[in-house]
């Protein structure tokens, strides 16, 4: 990959790709009718929690298989938070009121009648096992997993005062056959379904804070514009057709502005328009390449990758394009900054070696961590809305795939699992049933 020249830019988006959090328990707290965990991060420690199999009540002869498929949401979800080491509770019976080899106990039952389901969780102290927090939900079948990410994030907020990850959303390209088309699945990996027919080159979607609309690029009309898709009346509408690339866009933390690139005057420069395409301003004005721009989650900076200084690096300017300063120094070719939602980090992706990795740094341009190692090409960082969590697009397996991973590079996985190529993923924010 190279930078040399917008072209080459060009056919990287077209072709490539446009925490463990610490846990403490302190038993006094489950004395209270609050119960609370105490978060400190980057440890390596989690809270034992317990989850016991979802007991399943009616004639239903489908309920035994769902109810498994909710324990088992239930418990992944739990897990994949990164606060508790999750373990399979034994029966009621068998459980010491006097037990301290869990923190808590996570208790669920499942009905079902008339195509409806209802799901009940109850949240037990342990060594009690006073009942400290209870909920109910009902849906049609087909949502089961989706109020069983509701029990879970219910569970999280109860006992870190922190919110869950369960009900957002990841969009992503995926290329199979001759074109390219955008993706959206549960934050899991599960339930991936496709919004686009275009039958062209597609890149970078990008949420907008709502999580109604997908900003993206595509070729559909045989030049990159820049287009945005509605989740709720399931179409898309052109937003930006600038002569040139209309790329890389990023939408402002209050959902008002959307950051850019544009090559219109001739070179690549980073302006910001309205959300419906008017009011186009330039930012940055520089012989060099300027691109990639991502908001601080105050909306008053703009992160963004530049090659003024020879090779590409990552810049920050305030979001009228003043007070410009340069953000790293280290690695040959550095890109698509992604700012996390604490406003500490920022996640971009770094070459070392020919292949990039992902890397976070410090908003203030201290302590660079690279998160991935040399397996493939690691690239397009996007945060989760806990900040704890970063999605992103790896080789590794022999082609692009989408993966998870805490935000101290632990605990990596795989989401996707083809057809074809999968790539520029983009974490949605959190979706209120």
């Amino acid at each position: 990959m190279t930078f040399n020249s917008w072209s080459d830019r060009a056919r990287r988006a077209a072709t490539a790709a446009a925490v463990v959090a610490a846990v403490s328990w302190a038993a006094a707290a489950f004395a209270q009718t609050e119960a609370r965990i105490g978060v400190e991060k980057y440890k390596s420690e989690k809270t034992p929690l317990w989850v016991q199999r979802t007991a399943w009540t009616g004639a239903d002869g489908r309920a035994p298989a769902l109810a498994a498929e909710a324990f088992s949401v239930l418990g992944s979800d739990l897990e994949r938070s990164g606060f508790f080491k999750i373990a399979e509770a034994p029966a009621d019976s068998s459980i010491n009121p006097g037990s301290t080899l869990a923190a808590a106990l996570v208790k669920s039952q499942l009905g079902i009648a008339d195509g409806r389901v209802t799901l009940e969780g109850s949240l037990l102290n342990l060594p009690s096992l006073q009942v400290i927090m209870k909920k109910g939900y009902r849906s049609g079948e087909d949502a089961l997993r989706r109020i069983a990410h509701r029990l879970s994030d219910e569970i999280v907020k109860y006992l870190t005062g922190e919110e869950g990850i369960a009900r957002t959303r990841i969009g992503f390209v995926r290329r199979a056959g001759g074109g390219e088309e955008l993706y959206v699945m549960d934050y899991d990996g599960f339930g991936s379904r496709r919004l686009t027919q275009e039958g062209a080159l597609l890149v970078s979607p990008a949420w907008s804070p709502d999580g109604r609309y997908l900003a993206y690029t595509s070729y559909r009309a045989g030049s990159p514009d820049l287009y945005v898709f509605d989740l709720e009346d399931a179409k898309s509408h052109p937003v930006s057709r600038q002569p040139g690339l209309d790329a890389a866009a990023a939408w402002s933390p209050d959902g008002r502005r959307i950051a850019l690139s544009l090559t219109k005057d001739g070179n690549s420069e980073v302006y910001v328009m309205d959300a419906d395409g008017a009011n186009t301003r330039r930012l940055t004005s520089h012989p060099g390449i300027d691109t990639s721009p991502c908001w601080s989650p105050s909306g008053l900076e703009i992160a963004f990758t530049s090659d003024r200084s020879g090779a590409p690096q990552l810049y920050v300017m305030g979001a009228d394009g003043s007070n410009l300063r340069r953000l790293t120094f280290d690695g040959t070719y550095n890109d698509q900054a992604a700012w996390s939602p604490r406003g500490d980090k920022i996640a971009y992706s770094s070459r070392f070696e020919g292949r990039f990795q992902i890397v976070t740094i410090d908003a203030s341009g201290y302590n660079p961590m690279v998160l991935t190692d040399s397996r493939g090409t690691n690239e397009d960082p996007s945060w989760a809305p806990d900040g704890r969590h970063i999605v992103y697009a790896s080789s590794r397996s022999g082609r692009r795939e989408i993966y998870v991973m805490n935000s101290d590079g632990t605990d990596q996985r795989r989401l996707t699992d083809g057809p074809g190529d999968s790539y520029n993923p983009t974490w949605s924010p959190r979706f209120d049933d």
